[in-house]
């Protein structure tokens, strides 16, 4: 791989970077007036606007209180209330500052609204890739670099090839994190990192780094600026902001924390969600039914102590990693760290989607750096192949839909983060 560097001139891969960053722009912007999850941001920032429910709270709960069996879905009486529960935001599930900061582009028509938000989801990815090579830059040779960044986007693409289909949230986020982490400014840093989590609360795992890098600044500008967020809608509708803030835990945070089965579909490849689909009966029947799943029925509570144990055992490995990394040079230390955390927070992801792995992009970087510039033993680089094989493995094109179905069932997503963060957890020196 260090022949190909100096074999593939650096312009070639420039050219090829930037050829797949247009195409991830046309396939966005061309798609603007598709059904995509903006719409369900969109619907629930239209909503907090006129003080509605987001999150269709209580329709959810007299819909469950007059269902008492199957045959009482099919009653007429029904109809209107289960056609209005499949056509609102009951799949909104982010917090309602999330809903509340989209207004500014929810006042415009859905197709407009799409179109500003995937142009801001582009500019996002771009100004985030921008970030990660500057990170990279002072730690190694340009022409290494690039290539890296090209092979880490070729890898890569699937997931943001999707994300970009579905204008989805991500690239906000990883562009929130790199600007927390790549910013001296402790409040800035606190600032960045907050909005980041109370869009989504994934983020909060990188609060780990500061913590780590010993910036408790960082740490209190974050949880003061996270009661900010949380009290900003309050200013205009304060009863309303905090019915919403109590839905939204009821409904999505405690449901995320106690059954194992929220959302556990085939796409879903968190390891909560991969459990559930392994043991639990009904978390996704459709597809449970076509592989024979589960293979061993167990009940959600044992589901859930078997998360809560691998849980502490990737704990303790982060803990061995950070410990390791007090006596690494800055940037195999900052790397590595950074990297596995970018890898966990997909991996313990109450819902990671195809799109999610998005977030592998700086740690995908990291390794091919690593690869590239002969570092890797020869297990690393085994390990390395197998990950990313698994990664690029589950699309269509490549296996077909049967096949890559099965493989969704199965999680292989997950099994690429799982060996992606052994792989950073472990790494050996090739000297």
């Amino acid at each position: 791989m260090g022949v190909y560097c100096r074999v593939v001139p650096m312009s070639l891969s420039k050219i090829c970077i930037g050829f797949l960053f247009l195409f991830l722009a046309w396939n966005g912007i061309s798609r603007y007036t598709n059904s995509t999850d903006f719409e369900d941001y969109y619907s629930a920032s239209q909503m907090f606007m006129a003080g509605e429910d987001i999150y269709a709270y209580e329709d959810i709960a007299k819909a469950q209180g007059k269902i008492k069996s199957l045959e009482d879905i099919f009653k007429p009486e029904m109809a209107p209330l289960l056609d209005k529960l499949m056509n609102q935001t009951g799949s909104y599930i982010y917090p309602p500052t999330f809903a509340f900061l989209l207004i500014p582009i929810s006042i415009f028509s859905y197709p407009t609204a799409s179109l500003v938000f995937s142009i801001l989801n582009f500019i996002s990815l771009v100004f985030a890739f921008y970030l990660m090579i500057q990170y990279f830059k002072p730690y190694t040779n340009q022409n290494t670099l690039i290539v890296a960044c090209l092979l880490a986007l070729v890898l890569n693409f699937r997931f943001l090839e999707n994300h970009v289909n579905n204008n989805q949230v991500g690239f906000f986020l990883i562009l929130l994190v790199m600007l927390s982490l790549s910013t001296k400014r402790n409040y800035l840093s606190g600032f960045f990192l907050s909005l980041a989590i109370i869009i989504k609360l994934t983020p909060a795992i990188f609060l780990v780094y500061f913590f780590w890098k010993r910036r408790y600044s960082a740490l209190f500008y974050t949880f003061l600026f996270l009661g900010f967020w949380f009290l900003l809608p309050g200013v205009f509708y304060w009863d309303y902001n905090i019915k919403n803030w109590i839905n939204w835990n009821d409904m999505v945070l405690q449901s995320v924390m106690k059954t194992p089965v929220f959302r556990a579909w085939k796409n879903n490849q968190s390891m909560i969600a991969t459990l559930a689909k392994y043991f639990i009966e009904f978390a996704d029947p459709i597809n449970q039914a076509n592989y024979k799943m589960p293979w061993i029925k167990m009940n959600p509570e044992s589901v859930i102590r078997i998360f809560n144990g691998i849980f502490v055992v990737f704990g303790l490995l982060l803990l061995h990693l950070l410990y390791k990394a007090r006596i690494l040079a800055k940037y195999a230390s900052d790397g590595r760290v950074i990297s596995a955390l970018f890898v966990l927070s997909v991996i313990f992801s109450g819902i990671s989607w195809i799109h999610t792995f998005c977030f592998f992009l700086f740690p995908v970087i990291y390794l091919c750096i690593e690869y590239l510039e002969g570092g890797m033993s020869k297990w690393n680089k085994i390990i390395f192949w197998i990950a990313s094989l698994l990664l690029i493995l589950p699309n269509r094109n490549f296996v077909g839909e049967g096949f890559e179905s099965m493989l969704m069932m199965f999680s292989v997503l997950l099994y690429a983060g799982i060996l992606y963060f052994i792989l950073l957890v472990f790494y050996q020196e090739e000297n």
